[in-house]
């Protein structure tokens, strides 16, 4: 099998030139991949079925939508803080796309389960000082002095019983270098 190499970052997205497209008649429009975390080095691509994947891999349908062919969409069901899953009617998520972006540290989510979350995070974190909201990142927190911060673990559940746990560790940003969710 010859591969076109893509030079571009989107070359795992469905379009005839992607890898996926391509090898989708050999292996199947299976694929998972697992980008590196900042401490970590490790990660890797998998293409096929799911026979040799490592036991505990959870796996979740992505969606296509006519409206906009070029992306996939993933089924977000749930959101746990602290552990706990958070009281949002289903109706919130159904109505929402949910598209994962690799390329960025923030996740937006519909604005009701986004007002949930915060409100459950912020309770969790009453003992550091907030901070003054920059841009869109409105639930900030002035971290000097606090040799250990404790944050809750943020978690999003999908469809299929994938979840994924937000790194709180890796969004320094901004130009006082405040924590963000």
């Amino acid at each position: 099998m010859v591969f076109r190499p893509g030079c571009r970052t989107d070359r795992l997205r469905p379009r005839r030139v992607s890898l996926i497209s391509q090898a989708s008649q050999k292996y199947g429009a299976i694929f998972s991949y697992c980008l590196p975390s900042i401490a970590s080095s490790t990660g890797y691509l998998s293409v096929g079925s799911t026979g040799s994947a490592p036991a505990g891999i959870r796996y979740m349908p992505m969606i296509r939508e006519a409206s906009d062919s070029s992306l996939y969409y993933v089924k977000l069901v749930a959101i746990k803080v602290g552990g706990k899953k958070l009281d949002i009617k289903q109706k919130v998520f159904s109505k929402a796309r949910t598209l994962m972006d690799s390329g960025t540290v923030i996740t937006r989510l519909p604005p009701a389960a986004y007002s949930a979350m915060r409100a459950v995070f912020r309770r969790h974190t009453v003992n550091y000082t907030a901070a003054a909201a920059f841009q869109i990142l409105d639930t900030c927190y002035n971290l000097g002095g606090h040799e250990e911060v404790k944050v809750p673990a943020v978690e999003l559940v999908f469809d299929g019983g994938a979840s994924l746990n937000l790194d709180l560790d890796g969004d320094n940003d901004g130009p006082t270098h405040r924590k963000h969710v």
